[in-house]
């Protein structure tokens, strides 16, 4: 990943204190493209960018609506840095605050529910546990940190009423005072369901991509971004390593998929067959589109009997709203306070 920070000198650029969001931010210096501050967490264990703007309207809503709180106010940046936290599980390098985000979390009126912080904590534990035997430090204050983030906790008193409830479940088991604990399999469970369910507003495309297609490619996107999602098309990525490493990955960080059957002369897209079964497999809504001279005999039997949102050239506008509304129907619009 290419490096575009630039390193200046806090003393010139006094105004990024009032921009971090935790006191313990470190400073690392601006972003060479936009005008936006770059801090490294350790509460959410990854740098983070917050541009000019965000940081004016996060400043303004802090003194004005929520005048001055501090507790509100810390709630309120532990929503944010659940955002990003999320962001950069999903992929993203250096998650970015920006107006559009700010506003999504100070419009949000509900924040995670306890079973939701629960889960989202084991799911931060586990990563330590390699074995059964291995031990998870919780009294480390770099680990303590980053678990305040994963679990939205704002105070000491949250996250240890979290921890406990956690032995009460039979998820951890302390060995020692200071926070020394072991992972149990009933743990390791917990974080395995909560992974596959782990929140995201992104939505996978698969299809052909060919000049046959590039119209109802773009009608999917809106489609998709109509609906409050994030559209992600691998052939819009720059990745290293193997293709199928990499479609595997987004589509298990994807909230659903959305399959186009549509093909040419040679035959049906077995790629697209088996990305939209690898979503199935994981539990995932899969929702289907074919060019309509396609419904009649030339979708494979396996997925003919499924109903299948068909598109010409002529009528892509009319697509678009048909599938953003079986998008909203089958999955939910997303919300616009939820976190990414």
């Amino acid at each position: 990943m290419p490096e575009n920070v630039r390193i200046v000198n806090p003393l010139h650029h006094i105004d990024h204190a009032a921009c971090r969001l935790w006191p313990n931010d470190e400073f690392v210096g601006m972003l060479t493209d936009i005008d936006a501050y770059v801090f490294q967490s350790q509460r959410i264990g990854c740098e983070y960018a917050i541009d000019y703007d965000a940081g004016v309207r996060l400043r303004n809503f802090t003194t004005q609506t929520l005048k001055n709180d501090e507790s509100r106010r810390n709630q309120l940046h532990a929503r944010i840095a659940t955002a990003l936290i999320n962001k950069y599980d999903a992929g993203e390098f250096r998650p970015l605050v920006d107006e559009s985000l700010v506003d999504q979390v100070c419009d949000a009126s509900a924040t995670l529910s306890m079973t939701d912080r629960m889960t989202r904590l084991m799911r931060f534990l586990v990563t330590f546990a390699a074995n059964e035997k291995q031990m998870v430090e919780l009294g480390d204050s770099s680990i303590r940190d980053t678990a305040f983030g994963w679990s939205e906790s704002i105070n000491d008193s949250e996250l240890d009423y979290l921890i406990d409830a956690l032995q009460e479940e039979e998820c951890i088991k302390a060995f020692a005072y200071g926070g020394t604990f072991q992972i149990t399999i009933a743990g390791h469970k917990m974080a395995e369901k909560a992974l596959r369910r782990a929140p995201t507003n992104r939505a996978f495309i698969a299809m052909w991509f060919h000049e046959d297609t590039l119209g109802v490619g773009a009608s999917i996107e809106k489609a998709i971004q109509s609906a409050g999602y994030e559209p992600i098309r691998i052939d819009k990525e720059v990745f290293e390593g193997l293709i199928d490493e990499a479609i595997l990955e987004r589509i298990e960080k994807s909230h659903f998929l959305v399959a186009d059957l549509t093909h040419g002369k040679e035959g049906a897209r077995g790629s697209v067959y088996y990305e939209a079964g690898l979503a199935r497999a994981m539990g995932k809504e899969v929702i289907l589109t074919a060019r309509a001279d396609h419904l009649k005999g030339k979708i494979h039997f396996d997925l003919g009997h499924y109903q299948i949102v068909s598109w010409t050239d002529d009528n892509l506008v009319w697509f678009e709203e048909e599938l953003s509304a079986r998008i909203k129907d089958l999955v939910g619009e997303a919300p616009a306070g939820e976190l990414v």
